[in-house]
Parts: structure tokens; sequence; C-alpha cells
């Protein structure tokens, strides 16, 4: 019983410094947002699960915003702690914000990426082409990660990224949707399949 109360006590405390350092969050002030973080990694292990929960979106949360447009390593630590969020919410009740987490996640990797290969450090790019591959599964991010490597001339890893590719039934072949527009005969592109009307 006395041990039940302990895991309270401290699960409760986490809670109050989670939302201490979301509040510094909002407020910007990243600095105090990190200390109660820090406070709260301290007794993680005795946490509960939403507690973890918590704690993992808001580390995503305030190491992505640390990390600015180059900070590959904070870049990776919120993609990780994102990822630890997503494994811990079985019950899929903060998938939204997860999945949102994530979306910016990878979103800050790409373009620090194409920030990266723009400035013809290639071997960086792939890293954080693929890095960005690995947040989401898109297999365009893991297509551009094989390419940079090529121009890095880092053929074993551009290999293993093809061949991940291939695995995966990768062909790079898209539907293109087009139509007529009848008002001056010019062929027009759709993002996406047209709806069919029942």
């Amino acid at each position: 019983m006395a041990g039940a109360l302990l895991v309270a006590v401290a699960s409760f405390g986490q809670k109050k410094e989670i939302k201490k350092a979301q509040k510094a969050f909002i407020k910007g002030d990243v600095d105090v947002a990190q200390m109660w973080l820090d406070a709260a990694a301290t007794k993680l292990v005795e946490a509960d699960l939403e507690t973890k929960i918590d704690f993992y979106i808001a580390k995503g949360e305030i190491t992505l915003s640390q990390a600015g447009k180059s900070g590959f390593e904070q870049m990776k630590d919120a993609a990780t702690a994102y990822k630890m969020a997503q494994k811990l919410d079985t019950k899929k009740q903060y998938q939204g914000m997860i999945n949102d987490g994530l979306d910016n996640t990878r979103v800050a990797i790409f373009n620090s990426a194409i920030v990266e290969s723009n400035a013809k450090k290639f071997s960086s790019a792939g890293e954080k082409f693929y890095l960005s591959y690995t947040v989401k599964n898109d297999t365009i991010d893991l297509y551009y990660a094989a390419g940079s490597m090529i121009n890095a001339k880092d053929y074993e890893a551009s290999l293993d990224y093809y061949q991940q590719l291939l695995a995966l039934g990768y062909t790079g072949i898209k539907k293109k949707y087009t139509a007529l527009r009848i008002e001056d005969n010019k062929e027009v592109t759709f993002a996406s399949e047209p709806r069919q009307k029942h």
C-alpha cells in the first residue's frame, strides 16, 4: 500500500513538472521548459503510462524547437521522443498529437536535408533524408537519401538505401490525373484521383 502511494505521489509530481514545462514552452521560454522536463526525467521510471506518454510528447516538442533549422542531434532526439510516445500509446489516445509531432519533425529534418543538399553537403543531406524516412516511412525520403549518398560517393550506403527501396516495392511510378479545361483548352493536373459520384 505504501509503495502504491509513493508511485502515485511521484507520478503527480512529474505531471506538475511536465505541465510547467509545457506552460513555459507555450510562453516561449524554452530554457525553463527544458529545466522542468529534466526534473521530470529523473523520476520517469516511477511514472504511470499516461505521464510517460505526456513526457515524451513534451520532450519531442521542446527538443524540436531547440533544433532550429540545422540542429541534427536535436531533430534525432525529437524523433526518438515522439517514436517512444507512439510505442507507449497502445490505446491510440494521443495518436493525433503524436502524428502531428512526427509530421513536424519530418518536415524540419527534410527541409534541413534540402539545405544541406543545396550546399553540396551530400553526406549530411543523405543522413538527414534517411532520418526523415525513419520518422514517417515516406519512401521518397529514402529515395533522396540514396541519391544524396551517390553524390557523396558513399556507394555502400546508397546501395543499402536502394536495396531497401526495392524490398519495399518502390518503383517511383506515380499516378497522374489530368483533365482538359474547356474554357481555354489547357490540360490541368490534379493532386489526387477525382471523387466518384454515387
